[in-house]
């Protein structure tokens, strides 16, 4: 079986699992919440997309904050990914999610990627297009903006979703990859999914995770205050035995 039909398979197993059905949309806060994995939203480098962590059963994300909502949604569901299906993501392992320097090349970056991309836009989006453009590059930009704002896609997430249906091929994907806020606008659709956003925004329970960490003596007392620091938190008023 190559890694594109595993990777479904395993998508629409977790989807399963969490009660999603076969178009629903995901909500990323919900979801991360009710899997008690914190999520860090932090400026980082450009190329830098995020990172995920397990230690002792505990899992956390850090993800950046300078790209747009729905790239970093499809970085979510990457990590997503490595947390729970990647056989090779042992505990204590940490992936780095980095754009651009060659990571997406090894099998396990291109199974995250492929797994995303069916999380987030499961075979069921293809219902929310209109039969008239169910065919190779027939879909009009108001249904491109339409599927990207149900699904809180990116427009590049949807383009190779596309293509992978064989509804799309390299010259309307070249040619529809731009301009997706201003067609957004123009048609009438909030445009923050297009946009940087989410800067400080702390999902799930982080104070706790770095608390346990601490108690389990994974992090020194200075790896706390760090930790605590990322969420805007004074561990001075917090409540923090010391290690002997």
């Amino acid at each position: 079986m190559d890694y594109k039909t595993q990777a479904g398979l395993d998508a629409d197993e977790f989807r399963s699992v969490h009660g999603l059905g076969r178009k629903d949309p995901l909500d990323i806060h919900w979801l991360l919440d009710s899997l008690n994995v914190p999520a860090v939203f932090k400026p980082l480098s450009q190329g830098f997309s995020g990172l995920a962590g397990k230690s002792e059963g505990l899992s956390f994300m850090l993800i950046n904050s300078r790209h747009t909502l729905g790239r970093q949604n499809f970085t979510i569901a990457h990590e997503l990914y490595h947390l729970f299906y990647d056989k090779l993501f042992e505990n204590g392992h940490i992936d780095l999610y980095i754009e651009g320097a060659g990571t997406g090349s090894s099998l396990g970056e291109k199974q995250a990627n492929a797994f995303a991309s069916a999380l987030l836009l499961p075979p069921g989006f293809i219902d929310i297009i209109p039969e008239l453009e169910r065919k190779k590059n027939g879909l009009s930009v108001s249904t491109l903006v339409r599927i990207e704002q149900f699904y809180r896609c990116s427009r590049l997430a949807l383009l190779y979703r596309l293509k992978e249906f064989n509804l799309a091929d390299k010259s309307f994907i070249a040619g529809h990859e731009n301009g997706a806020l201003a067609q957004a606008r123009s048609l009438g659709y909030d445009t923050t999914l297009y946009q940087p956003g989410r800067e400080g925004l702390v999902m799930g329970n982080y104070a706790g995770l770095a608390l346990s960490l601490y108690d389990h003596e994974l992090i020194s007392e200075n790896g706390l205050a760090q930790f605590l620091h990322d969420i805007g938190l004074d561990p001075q008023e917090l409540s923090i035995e010391q290690k002997e």
